[in-house]
C-alpha cells in the first residue's frame, strides 16, 4: 500500500504557556446538524441548538436557521437516496459565519424550488452577510427563479463573503443576470457543473455565473455548458476570474459572447481550459484575456490574449479546431461531464503544473483529480486540457487506513473519542485518543467525512470538521488555518491497486 503523509489543520488547537503552567484551548465547538426530513418548514425555536420544526422534524431550513451563528457548524443529511427537497417558503438565507452544508452527492440530493403551481419566485440560496465563509458541496441546486429585477437564481453571494462550492450541479435556474450564481464577493468552485441556466432580463448577463465588479472567482475542474443569456452565455466577468482545467462549451448569447464576456473593468486568466464553439450566432468570447497557457479556444474573434502556438495555446478565429467533446453525460463522479473523444487535441497537451504545484497562479493550484473526483490526473505524456482526463480510471474502491497524530498534548485527551462520519452512508467510525494525541480508522473510503472529537472535558471537544482525502490540495479552504503548536498530521495508507 502507498503511504501518503500530509499536514492538515483539520482541528485548530493551540497551546498557551503561562506562569501557572500549560493551558490547552480548543476551537469553539460547533454543531453537527443532521437533516432527516425532506419537507420545507421553519425551526420551531431558532437558536436553542435543536434542529426541529413544530412537528419535531429536522428540515434543511430548520438546520440552516440553527446554524446561523458564529460557530463552525456542519449540516449533513440522512434519508433514502435519491432525494429532493422541494422548497416552498422562499430562499434559504445563510447568515452564519462558518456554515457548511455537506450533501451525499449531486446525483443523490437536489435542493430545488418547488415546481408546484402557485410557488412564488425565489432563488435557492442567499449569502447576504459580509465576512461569512460558507461551504456547499455534494448536492444539486435546481429551479431557482429570482424575483424579477434581482440577480442570482441559484445562489447570490454578498460582497466580502466567501462561498466554496465542490461537487455541486447548478442547473435550470433563472434570474435577471447570474442565472446560476451572482457573485459580489469571493467564489471558489471545484468539480462542479453549470448547465441550463438562463439570464434573460433586459441586461441578461452571465447565465451560469455573473462575477460583479470588486468580486473574485476561481473555477477548477468544472463544466459550463447549455446556458443562455443576452451577454456572456456562460460567464459575464467584471471582477477577477481564474479558470483552470475547465470545459466551457455550447453556451449561447443573443448579443455578445456565447461563452465568456470579459468586461474591461475585470480580468480573466485562463489555464488548461477548453473554450469551444458556442450555441449561438454570436462570437464565443469577447474582451481581453490573460492566457496562462495550454488552452484550446476555438473562436478568438472580438478578443485579445490568445495567439495560436503562443503559450502552447491552440487558438482559431474560424472554429477550425474541434476539441472532440462528447455530449454531457454521466461518465462517473457526481456531476455530468463531456468526455474527450479519441483523437481530441486536448489529450496529453495540458500543463503538468497542476500536478507539480508550480502553476503561475496565486494561490497555487494542485489538481490531483479531474471533475469526477475519484479519477486521477495521469502522467501519460501530460495531463489533459479541460475538466475531463481521458486516460484516467476510477480509484480502487477498497478502504484505506487513516491515521492522525500530534493532537495537541495527547495526555490531556485521555478518555476522549474521535468520531469519523461518512456523509453518504452516515456510518460512524470510532477511535480512542491514544497517548501523544494519536488516533486512526480502518476501511476509510474515498468519500467525504466529518470528524469530531468527543471529550469528557468540554474545553477539549472540537469539531465538526469536513474531511475528504481527494480534497487535500484541490480545495484548501475546507480545512482550518494551522495554529502554532497545533498541527494535526494525517497519514493515509492507500488501498492496493490505487492509480498513482
Amino acid at each position: 500500500m502507498k503511504r501518503v503523509h500530509l499536514s492538515f489543520a483539520i482541528l485548530s488547537l493551540f497551546i498557551l504557556f503561562s506562569a501557572g503552567g500549560i493551558s490547552i484551548h480548543a476551537q469553539v465547538v460547533g454543531k453537527l446538524l443532521t437533516v432527516t426530513n425532506n419537507g420545507d418548514s421553519a425551526d420551531a425555536n431558532a437558536g436553542d441548538g435543536i434542529c426541529a420544526d413544530s412537528n419535531g422534524q429536522c428540515t434543511l431550513r430548520a438546520a440552516i436557521q440553527e446554524s446561523n451563528t458564529t460557530q463552525r457548524n456542519v449540516i449533513i443529511f440522512a434519508m433514502p437516496w435519491p432525494a429532493a427537497i422541494n422548497l416552498t417558503l422562499g430562499e434559504l438565507a445563510i447568515t452564519g459565519n462558518f456554515t457548511s452544508i455537506v450533501g451525499p452527492g449531486a446525483r443523490r440530493l437536489s435542493i430545488q424550488r418547488s415546481s408546484a403551481q402557485g410557488t412564488p419566485n425565489f432563488r435557492i440560496f442567499h449569502i447576504p452577510n459580509a465576512q461569512t465563509n460558507i461551504v456547499i458541496r455534494g448536492l444539486s441546486i435546481k429551479n431557482g427563479d429570482a424575483i424579477p429585477g434581482e440577480t442570482g437564481g441559484g445562489l447570490r453571494i454578498a460582497a466580502d463573503s466567501t462561498l466554496n462550492l465542490t461537487d455541486v450541479a447548478i442547473t435550470g435556474n433563472d434570474a435577471l443576470s447570474g442565472g446560476g450564481v451572482s457573485n459580489e464577493g469571493r467564489l471558489n468552485a471545484a468539480r462542479s457543473l453549470f448547465n441550463s441556466n438562463t439570464a434573460a432580463g433586459f441586461s441578461g448577463q452571465g447565465a451560469a455565473i455573473l462575477n460583479s465588479p470588486g468580486s473574485s472567482a476561481r473555477l477548477t475542474n468544472s463544466t459550463i455548458t447549455g446556458n443562455s443569456a443576452i451577454n456572456g452565455g456562460g460567464i459575464y466577468n467584471s471582477g477577477t476570474l481564474l479558470l483552470v482545467n475547465n470545459t466551457i462549451a455550447q453556451n449561447a448569447a443573443t448579443v455578445a459572447a456565447g461563452n465568456i464576456f470579459s468586461n474591461p473593468s475585470g480580468t480573466v486568466s485562463i489555464l488548461n481550459t477548453i473554450v469551444a464553439s458556442n450555441g449561438s450566432s454570436s462570437t464565443s468570447i469577447a474582451g481581453a484575456f490573460i492566457s496562462l497557457g495550454h488552452n484550446i479556444v476555438t473562436d478568438i474573434r472580438n478578443s485579445t490574449g490568445f495567439v495560436n502556438g503562443v503559450n502552447n495555446d491552440q487558438a482559431s478565429s474560424t472554429n477550425s479546431i474541434d476539441p472532440l467533446l462528447g455530449n454531457l453525460a454521466d461518465n462517473g463522479g457526481q456531476t455530468d461531464t463531456g468526455a474527450l473523444l479519441t483523437g481530441s487535441p486536448a489529450i496529453d497537451t495540458g500543463s503538468d503544473c497542476i500536478r507539480n504545484n508550480d502553476c503561475p497562479t496565486n494561490p497555487p493550484i494542485n489538481l490531483s483529480t479531474d471533475q469526477r473526483a475519484n479519477y486521477i490526473r495521469l502522467f501519460a505524456k501530460a495531463v489533459d486540457i479541460g475538466s475531463f482526463e481521458a486516460e484516467a480510471g476510477p480509484l480502487n474502491t477498497n478502504g484505506g487506513v487513516l491515521s492522525f497524530s500530534n493532537l495537541g498534548d495527547g495526555a490531556f485527551y485521555g478518555g476522549s473519542i474521535a468520531v469519523l462520519i461518512n456523509v453518504v452512508t452516515n456510518e460512524r467510525l470510532y477511535s480512542p485518543i491514544r497517548p501523544f494525541g494519536n488516533f486512526g480508522f480502518r476501511n476509510v473510503f474515498n468519500e467525504v467525512h466529518v470528524l469530531e472529537i468527543k471529550s469528557k472535558r468540554a474545553r477539549l471537544a472540537t469539531g465538526p470538521r469536513i474531511f475528504s482525502f481527494s480534497d487535500r490540495n484541490v480545495v484548501p479552504f475546507l480545512t482550518d488555518e494551522i495554529q502554532p503548536d497545533g498541527n494535526l498530521v494525517m497519514t493515509y495508507e492507500e488501498p492496493a491497486g490505487r492509480p498513482k
